[in-house]
């Protein structure tokens, strides 16, 4: 009895362990891990419905040089938006915005560095609607019942790669 109770204060204090970026709660998901991260705010003249958690992803910024080959550029200034979020941030950086769940907007940055200019966009990726996710996926969201959920399900962004010229 004592080892199932010693368990379930282990557990119960576990979920207490704080996220990657933003206080406490289940840690960011998504790419960018290593990033300085900046949070997409909900612009205040617009109503948004509860985020399920958050989702992260890397913005960054590329160029072409003369020789043909593609270089990243460090400290562009980018523009984030999408739906009713916005985001300003340097790349390379990590982009956290909520998991809007069927809700979630496409995402566009517009960077510029100098007199580099590029913009990109990413939609979001519902993984349910490329094979009805894998079995853990399906068990924990729908007890196994999938079809015609395909933007309930796990949800991701791709990372954000602006080409600039």
């Amino acid at each position: 009895m004592r080892a199932i109770t010693l368990a379930a204060a282990a557990l119960a204090l576990a979920g207490c362990a704080g996220g990657d970026v933003f206080g406490f709660g289940p840690a960011v998901r998504g790419g960018g891990w290593g990033l300085p991260a900046t949070r997409a705010e909900a612009r205040p003249d617009s109503m948004t419905p509860p985020g399920r958690r958050d989702l992260g992803l890397s913005v960054r910024a590329f160029a072409t040089e003369t020789d043909g080959s593609v270089v990243e550029i460090k400290g562009a200034t980018c523009r984030v938006t999408g739906g009713a979020f916005a985001a300003n941030l340097a790349t390379p950086g990590r982009l956290v915005i909520a998991d809007l769940g069927p809700d979630a907007p496409a995402l566009t940055a517009r960077c510029t560095a100098g007199a580099l200019e590029g913009a990109a966009a990413v939609l979001p990726d519902f993984s349910w609607s490329r094979g009805g996710g894998n079995p853990p996926q399906r068990i924990a969201w729908g007890m196994g019942w999938t079809y015609g959920y395909a933007k309930v399900g796990p949800l991701r962004y791709p990372n954000l790669r602006v080409m600039m010229q």
